[in-house]
């Protein structure tokens, strides 16, 4: 008997290019003068000042607190994008199973299911996920933009000392 190990290839082949694909590094630096966004799968988070910041509700309060309009805006197109790119992929993930479901239904006897819908429902599913997932890049892309353009407006990234003389008598001040 002859085997067929065209899959198992194939299986091989892709997990391959996966891990390929995928760039390899062990750490992120890290400026402690400085915002700093995490490049993590899960959910956006940024440090700044030994404190990590998650979730709109931190991000809004970090940035709103500049009164700067430019970065507020890169805030909000981040969180619009991340909404509808959201959105995008779950209306895209039940229209796709929908359309698959319905297709593999189509092949038991005595039914009879109109095909052309169920290929529109998986096709537009597929271009809504693909959609949502343009979506959340760009928004994680604002959200880098905005903590670069605070970096560049309000991070201190050297220390400075000062001395003067007031009628109290000397100073001497270090900023870090």
């Amino acid at each position: 008997m002859k085997k067929n190990y065209g899959k198992l290839y194939l299986g091989i082949v892709f997990i391959v290019l996966l891990a390929g694909s995928n760039r390899l590094g062990a750490q992120q630096r890290f400026d402690p003068s400085k915002m700093n966004y995490l490049f993590n799968p899960k959910q956006n988070s940024i440090i700044y000042r030994d404190t990590v910041y998650r979730g709109s509700k931190e991000f809004r309060e970090l940035f709103y607190r500049t009164h700067d309009d430019l970065l507020i805006s890169f805030y909000q197109k981040h969180q619009s994008n991340k909404i509808w790119g959201n959105a995008f992929v779950g209306a895209g993930t039940v229209l796709t199973a929908y359309g698959v479901i319905t297709l593999a239904s189509g092949n038991t006897p005595g039914t009879k299911i109109n095909h052309t819908g169920a290929w529109v429902a998986t096709g537009s599913g597929l271009l809504c996920t693909i959609l949502g997932g343009y979506l959340m890049m760009e928004g994680q892309k604002n959200l880098l933009i905005a903590v670069q353009l605070f970096n560049q407006r309000y991070a201190r990234s050297r220390v400075t000392a000062s001395t003067g003389l007031s009628a109290n008598g000397a100073s001497f001040t270090l900023n870090f």
